[in-house]
This record gives C-alpha cells, structure tokens and sequence, in this order.
C-alpha cells in the first residue's frame, strides 16, 4: 500500500466531521455459477474500491467471509465485524460486489436496517440503496428475498443429486481419490526435470487401475467383517501393511 493511501485511510478513522463519507469493503467467496470456479475475495475488495473512488469517499476497513452466508448458524467474523462498525458510527456505508455476497438471508438486512439508524448506505457496482429510505428498503429486501430463493433451489437440487448418488451406489464427495474410490493416483510422481501438467494444462497424473479400487474396497469389506468379529485395528492395520495395503497418497 502506497504513503497516499496509508494516510487517506488514517484520516477517514480519526472521526472529522468535515471527513469524507467511510465506506467499508466486504467480499465472500462465492462460486461462479458457469464454470463452478471460486470468485476471489482479492477479486472483489479490487471492483469495490472502484466504486468507492467513484463516489467520493474513502476505505474504511476491508472484511471477508467463506463460502456460506446463507446456512443458519454459521459464524461471519467480516458480517459481525461490519455490524459493530456499523452500531458505534464508525462506518457510513459497505461496498459490495452485489447484495447477495453481503445479504443470503432477510434476517440479515433486517438487522443491519436496525443497527443503521442513523444512516447507512450499500454501495455496489450496480448502485447504492439508502437503508434510510424506504423505497430502497423495498428494493434491498426484495433482492435479498431472491438471494435466498436462490440458495433454496441450490440446496434442493443438491440434495436431489446426492440421493441419486446414494442410490446409485456412487461416492459424492469431491477433492482428491479416496481409499476404494477410482480416481487419479495421488502417489504418482513425474520424472525429474517433467512437469504434472502438459502445455495444455492438463495433468499427466494417469487414472488408478480398477483392479486397484476393487482391491481396496474388498480390503475394507474384509476389514469390517473382522473388527464386527472382534479383531483389533492394530490387527486390521498389521494386515494391509503386510498386503502392501496403503494409502492414496502411498
């Protein structure tokens, strides 16, 4: 961060009346619905201080969540930051990407709307809502009853997907191979000087054999069978060893 900035931030949290507004930026992790691939916080805090040049103001403070902010119950350290802000003055205003990186639930406007009694405004590349007015109370609250809509379509259909799976027999988890699951061999290494990928960016890692994940998944049949007969771990373990049984990653 440059000096100029360094001090243009100083200045807007020494509490001047004649400051310029204070406008907090928050970005979420969220997922691009066309390609599945990760949008990164850094990405966002980027397009918000656009906006807040645009207007006139100045950076108060950067926050950030994880992935979720639709699942009850699940804690927001950037959201419960931005509400003790917003509930001491020190923050005029929040620049989002769009609303639903900030607002998944109505719950969480509402209490925003509460704590924002002396005025608050929502900053976004596609405007501004003034939680002072009641026109763009109307507004936000609508947009955020779509958010969630949205994730309860999302949650349906995916639920939906994994009990096919289920009854499929099919494993659902994502991330690397798991023991008795085909996939690509994690205990695979390429030659010195050679890269995982090709030009293409396409990993050369090759696809474990099936005869491998057949192997495994009668280890673990076998396995279950003799802990229910009263074999130890120890016991289970000591056998794959010797049976050169081992892990996905070797």
């Amino acid at each position: 961060m440059s000096s100029m900035k360094w001090m243009k931030r100083q200045e807007c949290s020494r509490g001047d009346p004649e400051r310029p507004l204070v406008l907090d930026s928050y970005g979420r992790l969220s997922r691009m619905p066309d390609t599945g691939d990760l949008e990164k916080v850094e990405t966002q805090w980027a397009d918000n201080r656009k906006v807040i040049e645009r207007v006139g103001a100045c950076l108060g403070k950067e926050l950030k969540d994880g992935l979720s902010a639709w699942k009850r119950g699940v804690r927001r350290p950037g959201w419960e930051t931005l509400l003790e802000r917003v509930e001491s003055g020190v923050s005029d205003g929040i620049v989002v990407w769009h609303t639903d990186r900030l607002f998944r639930q109505p719950r969480d406007l509402e209490t925003l709307i509460e704590l924002a009694n002396r005025g608050f405004t929502v900053y976004s590349a596609h405007g501004s809502r003034d939680l002072a007015d009641p026109d763009d109370r109307f507004i936000l609250r609508i947009e955020v009853a779509h958010a969630a809509r949205s994730s309860d379509d999302t949650s349906r259909r995916i639920k939906k997907r994994f009990e096919t799976f289920r009854a499929q027999g099919r494993g659902h988890v994502g991330g690397p191979r798991r023991f008795g699951f085909p996939g690509r061999d994690r205990a695979w290494t390429p030659a010195p000087g050679e890269s995982e990928f090709d030009e293409n960016g396409t990993s050369r890692r090759p696809m474990v054999s099936a005869a491998q994940v057949a192997r495994e998944r009668q280890a673990i049949r076998d396995a279950a069978e003799a802990l229910l007969a009263g074999v130890s771990q120890c016991a289970v373990v000591d056998e794959w060893n010797k049976a050169g049984l081992v892990t996905t990653e070797g």
